[in-house]
């Protein structure tokens, strides 16, 4: 008989058993591993980025920054999926309070109004840029006469504006940049603006 058997009394022999506790790599050999969630950490660490740098954004907007050329465009479009992932998270909470509620009129007066809601944040933030995609090759040109400028404060933020009236007639107002608006020359009554007809971002003025 081996070394390693030993009589258990019945005339049968049982195998050694090791118990050396296992090395690392014999774990990591194992027919067993351990799944690391790396996709749900990676879409988690995405979803928190959009929105803080969302959140940054439209804070920068609000001091009147990053809101013409590039930049408007770049902001623009954060504020859309920073938007769209807003949305999507306060859905289910939404629904499930809709669905608890114990009276039929609160029910319908609820999913009214969060419908209403979802429909005009999603018209102003989601819709309007996803509209202006065909207009960043080929965007929309107006010429002003009688020029004027001028700020409005909402709260804590501040947003600059220019004013001017089209060959038709009709008077068009579209927000500017901070820096813009401290280079503007008052005298100018005339301006040509490039700007995207739906959401009416400024690429640059003349």
């Amino acid at each position: 008989m081996g070394t390693d058997d030993f009589d258990d009394g019945y005339g049968y022999a049982s195998p050694h058993v090791d118990d050396r506790p296992a090395s690392p790599s014999e774990d990591d050999e194992g027919p067993i591993r351990g799944s690391r969630p790396v996709l749900p950490c990676l879409g988690c660490s995405v979803f928190v980025l959009l929105i803080v740098v969302g959140t940054f954004s439209i804070t920068l907007n609000s001091m009147g920054f990053f809101v013409m050329g590039t930049a408007g465009i770049v902001s623009m479009y954060l504020k859309a999926v920073c938007c769209c992932l807003i949305i999507a998270m306060l859905a289910v909470p939404v629904v499930g309070g809709i669905i608890a509620a114990d009276k039929l009129l609160t029910k319908l007066l609820a999913s009214v109004a969060a419908v209403a809601v979802t429909v005009l944040v999603a018209w102003i933030f989601v819709v309007n840029p996803i509209l202006d995609i065909p207009y960043l090759a080929s965007p929309s040109i107006v010429e002003l006469e009688d020029v004027s400028f001028g700020s409005e404060n909402v709260n804590d933020s501040v947003f600059f504006k220019i004013s001017g009236t089209d060959a038709e007639g009709r008077e068009l107002t579209f927000d500017i940049d901070r820096g813009f608006a401290d280079t503007w020359d008052p005298a100018d009554g005339d301006a040509i603006v490039t700007y995207l007809p739906h959401s009416e971002t400024v690429l640059s003025m003349e």
